[in-house]
């Protein structure tokens, strides 16, 4: 099971101009193209091809690369278009589809990906440009090839920003507490169709005295250290957020409360830093203020047990408590 963590409406802007990009091509496929019929088909099988992947997006939206993969291949298809199209004009403008196309990826994309895909897109539309039959000179060449390039860096880049900004922690590059929310959401409807998800709440153990010894920097790297021991033994499908201070949220897409315990348990082994944590199996009827809370008050008990039975103590609400 995967937890979404971009927001439906971005997802629907994707699939809405995949949708709207195909019905076009069909359409450009009824024009007469210089008396080619080949290329008119061409257009034809391309515009039911990208309509048919709108919706497999659609479908497959809780993917985590479904997003990466499916703007790829719209790009290519794009590519194509422009590859066998002998009408200068058509030509011309299939330009814009490629830039608006690296420009969506960078608002649905974090900012690694999206740097990724506008040089996927720049290079598909110098490829394309070379192979054009519509006899296009050297400067209207250039000019189409810049209007990819320069329009993605000049603009995309400002989406992908804010998207980062919007979406990850600035020190550790854990999530944010937006997508949390979101992604807390989407597990609690998983959760109705009877999938095992689990939220656990941890922070760090003694890092005011850190900050008082080392300074501030000890503290900062303390956090990064601990998101990055996390992120780099999570499932794909598993995902950290910052809740704030030195408090973190991992949620596990397919672990039970104790599992998902035990995991942490031996994964703090790997940490230069020790953490406290508490856990809980997400429920049907959970909101995201009560998961949370319910894991944070074990977090509590987890603090508060001397015994050495961390993963008894560490577990909350549920069926095994």
């Amino acid at each position: 099971m995967r937890l979404a963590t971009v927001p439906s409406a971005r997802v629907r802007y994707l699939v809405l101009a995949e949708a709207a990009g195909g019905a076009l091509a069909v359409l450009g496929a009824l024009v007469p193209r210089a008396g080619v019929p080949a290329v008119s088909t061409t257009w034809g099988v391309t515009g039911i091809g990208i309509g048919l992947l709108a919706l497999v997006t659609w479908v497959l939206r809780q993917h985590r690369r479904v997003l990466v993969v499916s703007l790829g291949l719209v790009l290519a298809a794009v590519a194509l278009l422009l590859a066998v199209t002998p009408d200068p004009a058509a030509a011309a403008t299939l330009a814009l589809p490629l830039m608006l196309g690296g420009q969506l990826g960078a608002l649905l994309l974090p900012m690694r990906r999206w740097r990724w895909l506008a040089w996927y897109s720049t290079a598909l539309a110098v490829v394309a440009v070379v192979l054009s039959p519509a006899g296009l000179d050297v400067p209207q060449m250039i000019a189409s090839v810049a209007l990819v390039g320069l329009g993605q860096l000049l603009i995309g880049r400002v989406y992908a920003q804010v998207h980062d900004q919007a979406t990850t922690d600035a020190l550790t590059g854990a999530y944010s507490r937006a997508v949390l929310d979101r992604t807390v959401g989407s597990a609690i409807r998983a959760a109705c169709s009877g999938a095992r998800v689990s939220l656990a709440v941890l922070d760090l153990d003694g890092l005011k005295e850190l900050n008082d010894t080392g300074g501030h920097a000890a503290g900062d790297r303390a956090l990064i250290d601990v998101v990055r021991v996390l992120r780099d033994a999570l499932d794909a499908e598993d995902i950290v957020a910052r809740l704030g201070g030195d408090e973190f949220v991992v949620l596990f897409a397919d672990q039970d409360g104790r599992s998902a315990a035990r995991w942490l348990t031996r994964v703090r082994e790997r940490s230069a830093h020790a953490w406290s944590f508490g856990v809980t199996q997400v429920r049907a009827d959970d909101t995201v203020l009560s998961v949370l809370k319910r894991a944070d008050d074990a977090l509590y008990r987890h603090k508060a047990r001397t015994d050495g039975d961390t993963v008894d103590a560490a577990v909350g609400g549920s069926a095994i408590e």
